[in-house]
């Protein structure tokens, strides 16, 4: 039984760190590099809808993808659960809007594998 907490304990950690990863490559590459106009002289909504999913995307994708980080580093699972759950209007957000379903679930589904095998390392 010392071997499997041993390995889960690993795992939980890699899996918190990958996910947070995953969620910052997502903002990196899907989300902070959208073209911002601010010299639209016709549009001003556009410009303040562009704004306005910079700021969404910076406090669902990238506040919970640092405190994953820092969750999974200190192995906290209250702070790995905190995480997911700020994540997860981003991904309904971000799916219905934008179109990248696939990739940005994966980061929650990366925080709920590190949350159960955290739990189960405490368990044990």
């Amino acid at each position: 039984m010392k071997i499997l907490a041993a390995h889960s304990q690993k795992l939980a950690v890699f899996t918190g760190i990958l996910g947070s990863m995953v969620a910052l490559y997502i903002l990196w590459a899907y989300h902070l590099f959208q073209p911002l106009d601010p010299f639209n002289r016709y549009d001003n909504a556009v410009f303040s809808f562009h704004a306005l999913k910079h700021i969404w995307s910076l406090f669902f994708l990238f506040l919970p993808a640092c405190l994953a980080f820092t969750a999974a580093i200190f192995q906290k699972v209250y702070l790995m659960v905190l995480a997911f759950l700020i994540s997860l209007p981003a991904g309904e957000y971000l799916e219905t809007q934008l179109g990248t379903f696939f990739s940005v679930h994966h980061p929650l589904y990366l925080y709920a594998a590190s949350i159960l095998l955290m739990t189960l390392k405490k368990k044990q």
